[in-house]
């Protein structure tokens, strides 16, 4: 009941409803995976891999975890020998720039903000009012501003934005020591 489920939104500091509703949460939880969830994936184990091992002996007999969190970032919980933190594993170091990404960066006296909506949102659907706000605050920033775009062109763009339909995000963010 103390251990937050990441899925409720809550944090360590939980009052006694709050504990209380996680514990009900986390019975639900094992009652569906139990119940429902295991058996039907033991259904498709058997029926593509006849000879593999009930879902529950897999789950029983785990030898490492890997997770790429730290324990630094998160709040302390209570977890087996086995589970090894191995945050920022995904981070490589820097490499170099495309020379216009690296010239354009280079002449920021004032910084750099770098602006993707991810690959999920495209930026050239929103409605022009909401393109034109956006446009307007970052143009009048005094930092150059990237601005992961997926058009060519961008109508009305201030010269202190560089679009492009990609950038190398890791190197670009791994050349900054602050982030905000």
């Amino acid at each position: 009941s103390y251990v937050a489920n990441f899925k409720l939104g809550l944090d360590d500091k939980m009052n006694f409803f709050q504990r209380t509703y996680n514990f009900i949460y986390r019975i639900v939880c094992y009652t569906n995976f139990n119940f429902i969830f295991y058996p039907s994936q033991n259904k498709l184990l058997k029926k593509y891999y006849s000879g593999g091992p009930d879902i529950s002996k897999l789950l029983s007999n785990v030898s490492l975890v890997l997770v790429n969190s730290h324990e630094s970032i998160n709040q302390p919980v209570p977890s087996v020998p086995n589970l090894i933190n191995i945050g920022g594993f995904h981070i490589s170091p820097p490499g170099p720039l495309p020379s216009d990404l690296k010239n354009f960066m280079d002449d920021a006296k004032e910084g750099v903000i770098y602006f993707s909506m991810g690959s999920n949102l495209l930026p050239s659907y929103m409605p022009n009012i909401t393109k034109k706000i956006l446009l307007d605050v970052l143009g009048a920033r005094k930092e150059k501003v990237l601005w992961k775009w997926d058009e060519d062109h961008m109508e009305n763009r201030p010269s202190n934005v560089f679009t492009s339909k990609w950038f190398p995000q890791q190197n670009i963010l791994g050349k900054f020591a602050v982030v905000y």
